[in-house]
């Protein structure tokens, strides 16, 4: 509640110079009745909430206590159903988390393998399906590792100065002396003039 020294800053801060005994008493009547209204308020909301959290609970215990033996016996299989679920989902994922932990030794992030996972396991209700995708998955993933490292092999040999690719001696090695440099252009030049001079 406001006080009549509050009531009599509040007025001067609204402009009211030398507030009258009336007027801080009107405005002790005015804000002190919203509060009061608002306060009120605020007090039914709770009693209608503590009255509907005890409704609740007597609905709760009905429902309970209205249930048959055999609807118990249904919920109670619904609820081991549920956590049976839920305890081969982990099982599975658990499973394929093992199999495609493999492909970290190819470089693969923990991060893209769990992002695998639920792909792993989607639609299948046994361990040996899981297995049998992964394994899959891992075998097709290491072939195409094992061709793009054979590819990039062959272009690195088929980019190096020696005719026909063979990455012997001749390649181009930055550490190669000066003299090295000259002699193996000079051999490229010879090669190139013979060459044209064969035609």
């Amino acid at each position: 509640m406001v006080t009549r020294e509050q009531a009599t800053e509040q007025l001067k801060s609204l402009g009211v110079e030398t507030p009258t005994d009336e007027q801080i008493t009107s405005y002790l009547n005015n804000v002190n009745a919203e509060a009061i209204k608002e306060q009120n308020k605020a007090k039914a909301f709770k009693e209608k909430a503590d009255k509907a959290e005890d409704l609740q609970k007597q609905l709760d215990e009905l429902n309970q206590n209205g249930l048959s033996d055999l609807e118990k016996a249904n919920k109670a299989n619904e609820d081991l159903q549920k956590q049976i679920a839920s305890l081969r989902d982990t099982s599975l994922k658990s499973e394929a988390k093992a199999i495609l932990s493999k492909l970290s030794e190819s470089g693969l992030e923990d991060a893209d393998i769990e992002a695998l996972i639920p792909g792993m396991v989607a639609g299948l209700e046994k361990v040996e399906d899981v297995q049998a995708r992964a394994n899959a998955y891992v075998g097709s993933f290491n072939k195409v590792r094992e061709n793009a490292v054979k590819q990039k092999e062959k272009e690195d040999l088929d980019n190096t100065d020696t005719p026909g690719g063979s990455g012997g001696n001749g390649n181009n090695n930055d550490d190669d002396s000066d003299g090295a440099k000259y002699a193996r252009q000079y051999c490229q030049q010879y090669e190139v003039n013979n060459l044209d001079g064969g035609k």
